[in-house]
């Protein structure tokens, strides 16, 4: 069975269990993530309140976290989510974005990665701000994070600790629309 074959399967059975997935991510994306997610056959839900996130999170079955509007009170409620996800053993995504921008985005990115994230994903900066060794950011990330590490580009790298492969389909025309990486994530 191709790649192809395999992936098609995975998204037909994805819109017929049309699983929960809740949506940690940066406000200028949450519609365009929402209506992607929609559009795959998930279920999102976007509330990003410490005093509802259980509520949310506790029928997830997948979460993403988008560092893009990174206010004190989202870390707390990104906390209480992760926590949560990584007790029940649940999946979860990092998109630890502009943490190569902000030194203080990139500590809270590194906590997060230490509570095992299945997949981290970021642009090739993002990527190197966390990683062990800048020059082989993607496969150092995926080592010492031990799961999935997506870095996106002009080619996407996809690795794990057990192999990587590229994907050839970037075009530059992604990073002209607000919200195509998050919504990738």
């Amino acid at each position: 069975q191709t790649a192809v074959e395999k992936a098609a399967e995975a998204l037909a059975r994805l819109r017929h269990e049309r699983p929960s997935v809740h949506c940690l991510t940066n406000t200028v994306a949450q519609a365009f993530t929402a209506n992607c997610c929609l559009a795959l056959g998930l279920r999102p839900s976007m509330t990003d309140t410490a005093n509802e996130i259980l509520y949310f999170v506790r029928d997830a079955r997948a979460l993403l976290v988008n560092l893009g509007t990174l206010t004190p009170e989202r870390r707390d409620t990104i906390a209480i989510a992760v926590d949560l996800m990584r007790d029940e053993r649940r999946p979860w995504v990092l998109d630890p974005v502009f943490c190569d921008v902000s030194e203080p985005r990139a500590v809270f990115a590194r906590e997060l990665i230490r509570r095992q994230p299945a997949i981290i994903r970021g642009n090739h900066g993002e990527i190197s701000a966390l990683a062990p060794l800048p020059e082989k950011a993607a496969q150092g990330l995926a080592s010492s994070a031990m799961g999935i590490v997506v870095q996106t580009g002009p080619v996407d790298h996809i690795v794990s600790p057990g192999g990587k492969f590229d994907v050839l389909n970037g075009t530059p025309l992604l990073g002209q629309v607000t919200a195509t990486g998050c919504a990738g994530a």
